[in-house]
């Protein structure tokens, strides 16, 4: 997949291509259906699928205060968007000045001029331009002027509500790790470099998460996880705690059965964990009682 941070960085004439608009935070289930939407016309049309995303989440500059933590890093949205199909993808940088564009100044020279697009896709709430002031309506009535396409994505529901980022995040700060997997449609990932840990336990290596941690670490607690390695994945046993209940600072061991073979400098520099199940609620970490601790790890023995 091709990527472009510019409008200086997509070739000359690229084009004709059909174009989704949106953060694209977790890469849940309605952005999934929006993209095997935009892929199929693309496949019609035998034009080029592009994703239209933004460097960080636009309120870190309209309203910091307001700006939720994200799912994902930009580099698993970036690999999650090409594992779907998506061909190329154009990471607009959100800044102050950026901030300031008019909304028809944002159709006009970057979803129209400098991507070609030929079709766009967007939601019902979809907003874009200075103030938030460009709205579908707008879209669309550009669109017949400009000459490309808005295609309405209904928006996908489960058990009722849509399905959204906002919803994902809470269900993973509740700890409820089954529910957000189901929204994501596949195991939500955290991705660090990782430090062994040297314990007491008969069979048993650990590592410790370092910081920055990409993905939404989810709320204190023990969870069954999934340890990907480069040649197979493996069941593990994660503890996630806080100091305190306002402490930003977030541990998170693992621990896994001890084949006897040490992870590779490459898998301590970009360790994955997967999160399955959560199996406790309590904030405690691998300190916790040696009885207790042998219990969890019967789960994955």
């Amino acid at each position: 997949m091709r990527i472009f941070r510019s409008l200086g960085e997509v070739p000359k004439g690229f084009g004709p291509s059909a174009v989704t608009i949106g953060k694209f935070d977790g890469v849940h289930l309605g952005h999934q259906h929006m993209i095997r939407e935009l892929l199929e016309e693309s496949r019609r049309r035998q034009i080029t699928p592009v994703a239209l995303t933004f460097d960080r989440n636009p309120l870190s500059i309209l309203a910091p205060a307001k700006c939720p933590p994200s799912l994902i890093s930009n580099e698993q949205k970036f690999e999650l968007l090409q594992s779907f199909g998506i061909e190329a993808t154009f990471v607009l940088k959100f800044d102050h000045e950026q901030s300031l564009q008019s909304a028809e100044a944002f159709v006009q020279e970057i979803v129209f001029d400098g991507l070609g697009s030929k079709v766009v896709y967007a939601g019902a709430d979809f907003r874009y331009g200075h103030g938030g002031r460009g709205d579908v309506r707008l879209l669309d009535e550009m669109g017949r002027e400009l000459g490309f396409e808005v295609k309405h994505v209904p928006e996908i529901e489960s058990d009722g509500r849509r399905i959204s980022s906002t919803w994902i995040r809470q269900a993973l700060l509740d700890g409820d790790i089954e529910l957000a997997n189901r929204l994501l449609g596949r195991s939500h990932e955290l991705r660090a470099n990782a430090t062994p840990l040297h314990l007491d336990l008969v069979q048993t290596a650990g590592f410790q998460l370092e910081e920055p941690i990409e993905g939404l670490v989810p709320a204190p607690g023990v969870y069954l996880t999934e340890l990907c390695r480069s040649n197979s994945d493996e069941k593990t046993i994660a503890f996630v705690s806080r100091a305190d209940a306002d402490s930003e600072q977030v541990e998170v061991l693992t621990l896994v059965r001890d084949s006897g073979t040490a992870a590779t400098q490459a898998e301590l520099r970009e360790l994955r964990l997967r999160f399955l199940n959560q199996l406790d609620s309590s904030n405690q970490d691998a300190s916790t009682g040696r009885v207790r601790l042998e219990g969890y790890l019967t789960q994955i023995r």
